[in-house]
């Protein structure tokens, strides 16, 4: 709550200063918003991050890396408020411009991939899911030190697997996640899931996890 009063101040001091419109202004705005989304509010938060894209969308020199951000941010909120294909279709804006701007093969790419992927196996589409993370996997692993960041990925295509494949996705997920920041939550789903599937076989696994 604290941050959220410090990158209102911001955003009102470069507003008056610099602009509604200026990249600091919006950065701010953007900041809030995120921030919003942490705090769970949000109604808020996809409010300001709606602004956020619009303003960026029709600046004079747009940034197509920022407008890919935003929506990506969007698409979590979607995707924690329950609105899986709302989420589904901002993500795979992000990830064309991404595609369009960056290149076929770089991290934020990926990134863009995972959640795709994360998204369309919750919806039930695990042969559209198994293909982005497994694109996301390679590309990571074509990249320095993007082998310990295919976490989320993993955990994906475990989602979409059966049996003993499953059980060693989700392992590795775990595995990968355990030296992924920010990921507690993701390592909390994948000792769940893999728990629920040790449960009949290794009851006492299964309770550890």
């Amino acid at each position: 709550a604290r941050a959220a009063q410090l990158y209102t101040r911001a955003h009102e001091i470069w507003e008056r200063t610099l602009g509604p419109d200026h990249s600091l202004t919006l950065m701010a705005r953007y900041s809030l918003g995120l921030n919003l989304k942490d705090q769970h509010r949000l109604d808020e938060a996809i409010a300001v991050l709606d602004d956020v894209l619009a303003r960026r969308s029709a600046a004079k020199d747009p940034q197509p890396a920022h407008i890919a951000t935003t929506l990506d941010a969007l698409a979590g909120c979607y995707a924690e408020r329950g609105d899986l294909c709302k989420a589904l279709a901002l993500a795979q804006r992000a990830l064309a411009i991404r595609e369009k701007v960056l290149g076929p093969t770089t991290g934020d790419v990926a990134d863009s991939l995972a959640t795709i992927a994360e998204l369309q196996g919750m919806l039930g589409d695990c042969t559209n899911a198994t293909t982005a993370a497994r694109r996301a996997i390679e590309i990571l692993h074509g990249l320095p030190g993007g082998d310990a960041l295919a976490g989320t990925p993993t955990l994906a295509l475990a989602g979409c697997a059966r049996g003993g494949d499953a059980i060693l996705l989700y392992r590795r997920a775990i595995e990968l996640l355990a030296a992924t920041p920010d990921a507690a939550h993701d390592r909390g789903r994948a000792r769940l899931a893999l728990a629920t599937l040790l449960w009949p076989s290794d009851r006492a696994a299964a309770r550890e996890l």
